[in-house]
């Protein structure tokens, strides 16, 4: 048979877990036993479907004359006979009279038989959902989107008269459900979760509605209007799969390199942010570093290595084996490289000559010491220890080559540290700015942090994640991600000179399909662009409980707007 005309709820009731009861012959107008083969087609209704007709072609294709011999009561057939032409069909009319159905509520099956002659019988499947006289309530009848890109509304079935089927039958394209139909008991309701999808669109205002249909005897189609706007910085790349575990940016070349593993890649990003140059690397990797002159990549390994890349070429130079595996590394100007490795319980800062191969290791360990950073156009490297109270500031002076004994260190709280571009200056993630220190004598104690020059004006948030300046703009840029449901991250431009805030971003997280509402973005550097039209932000997402991570992406913000 085929379908001409059924209701859009014939049935919801089969995406559910109810299972169809079989009816015995009382429900019938035919008592009799009869034999008869059955079709697989089956007809779905519920107690409200409307009238409809079907093109019936028994089975076959030879002509033949039949008879309805087996229906339902409260099922209105006509004709209940006919006849049928080769290859043809005869059309039936079919009805649901609800009040002529005396069962309670719920899922059953019935046979539907006709006679086609010559003694054969062919029987149907007559699936009924009766579910009653339900009426919806629907919380919200309009949503405008705001910076979490996530808005929920709930559907109850208000009354004691059956159940609510519901489902949505359209929406604008940038809306997706966590759920898109239901069967709701009653006195019940579900709370549905609409998020914007903003991956693909232009800055601008977006409308549309959402279309509920159901059951319900009061409103059987419920539209709720929704409103998205999009500012010119909530633009995002596409999200990628993989551990990110560092990366750098070549300033000549307005590109960003990043560090994965799982896969164990190099990706270089350019002005196509969605097809980057990938190199595949034979280890997985534990830090990068770019040289100075941006020639030449440095990536450390878990099996202790170290090779050197080519920039331009992305062509491997030279691999060495490093004795420990490497926690952080640095190049200097000079052909060596620096780098953190653990040996026992103490992490010791290393140095290699890169020509040599000789290794230099520092006569005393730190604990805890993990970051390494290269002071631009200074002899200096810095570090911290993340996570200890407080993370102090570690200064290592390296004007004599391979030198790894000289350090100071300030009893200071950082909360994460960049020096600026030009090397002049040091951000913290507590928004405090300080000239850069100068090294004073070998093996310094200071029992206080440098005195403050200066503090980026953030609201009343306490601490930033990632800090960049650019001295040819006289711009500082700061970034902080803030967790939870309501995820979003605020971006905030700087005068460097008089620290006036100039521009003030407001870029909402998506989160990925499947994602649970605990995964959240998280910045991770900040690089202005060459030409001072765009910045590009490095994320990772992670599960803020669990710190389960696995998805980043890279995005470039225009900042002219």
């Amino acid at each position: 048979m085929k379908t001409k005309h059924i209701s859009i709820l014939v049935i919801i009731g089969l995406l559910f877990s109810f299972s169809f009861q079989s009816c015995d012959n009382s429900f019938l107008d035919e008592t009799q036993n009869l034999n008869y083969t059955e079709i697989p087609d089956t007809l779905f209704v519920t107690n409200t479907t409307p009238p409809f007709s079907l093109d019936m072609e028994f089975n076959t294709d030879k002509a033949l004359n039949w008879k309805l011999v087996q229906y339902p009561l409260w099922l209105e057939v006509h004709p209940k006979e006919g006849s049928k032409s080769a290859n043809g069909s005869s059309v039936v009319e079919f009805g649901v009279k609800d009040s002529d159905i005396t069962l309670g509520f719920g899922f059953y099956t019935f046979p539907l038989v006709f006679d086609i002659g010559n003694g054969e019988m062919i029987g149907y499947t007559v699936a009924l959902a009766h579910l009653g006289h339900p009426l919806i309530q629907v919380s919200r009848n309009n949503i405008s989107f705001d910076n979490t890109y996530n808005k929920s509304f709930e559907i109850r079935n208000n009354n004691g008269y059956g159940f609510l089927a519901w489902q949505i039958s359209s929406a604008p394209s940038w809306i997706k459900a966590n759920k898109t139909s239901g069967l709701l008991d009653e006195f019940t309701s579900e709370e549905i979760m609409l998020s914007a999808d903003v991956n693909g669109l232009a800055p601008g205002e977006y409308k549309g509605t959402v279309v509920i249909q159901s059951n319900a005897e009061n409103t059987p189609v419920f539209n709720i209007q929704v409103y998205l706007q999009i500012s010119a910085s909530a633009h995002y790349g596409s999200y990628r799969q993989g551990v990110l575990v560092d990366t750098r940016f070549s300033k000549t070349r307005d590109e960003v390199i990043v560090l994965t593993k799982s896969p164990n890649q190099l990706l270089f990003f350019k002005e196509d942010i969605n097809n980057p140059q990938i190199v595949e690397l034979n280890g997985v990797p534990q830090c990068l570093a770019l040289s100075e002159d941006e020639s030449l990549i440095a990536v450390g390994y878990s099996n202790s290595n170290l090779t050197t890349y080519d920039a331009l070429s992305r062509t491997p130079l030279k691999t060495y084996n490093l004795g420990t595996i490497p926690i952080s590394i640095e190049l200097s100007t000079n052909q060596w490289l620096y780098f953190i490795g653990k040996r026992d319980y103490w992490n010791y800062l290393h140095s290699i000559n890169l020509n040599s191969e000789e290794i230099v290791r520092a006569k005393e360990g730190k604990s805890g010491l993990k970051t390494l950073k290269k002071v631009p156009g200074k002899p200096l490297l810095l570090s911290s220890r993340p996570g200890y109270s407080p993370d102090g500031l570690f200064l290592f002076d390296i004007s004599e080559p391979g030198q790894t004994d000289s350090i100071n260190l300030y009893h200071m709280s950082t909360y994460g540290y960049w020096p600026s571009d030009d090397g002049e200056r040091l951000f913290t993630g507590w928004k405090n700015i300080y000239n850069m220190p100068e090294f004073t004598s070998e093996n310094s104690f200071y029992v206080t942090e440098p005195p403050v020059i200066g503090q980026l004006s953030f609201s009343n948030y306490q601490t930033v994640d990632c800090i960049s300046s650019q001295r040819s703009s006289e711009r500082i840029f700061a970034v902080t991600g803030f967790h939870g449901s309501d995820a979003f991250l605020i971006l905030k431009v700087y005068n460097s000179n008089t620290l006036v805030q100039l521009k003030s971003y407001d870029m909402m997280f998506v989160r990925p399909d499947s994602f649970t509402s605990t995964w959240t973005g998280r910045p991770v550097a900040i690089f202005p662009s060459e030409d001072k039209t765009n910045v590009w932000l490095i994320q990772k997402f992670a599960d803020y409980i669990s710190d389960e991570t696995g998805i980043w992406s890279v995005t470039k913000v225009d900042i002219t707007k």
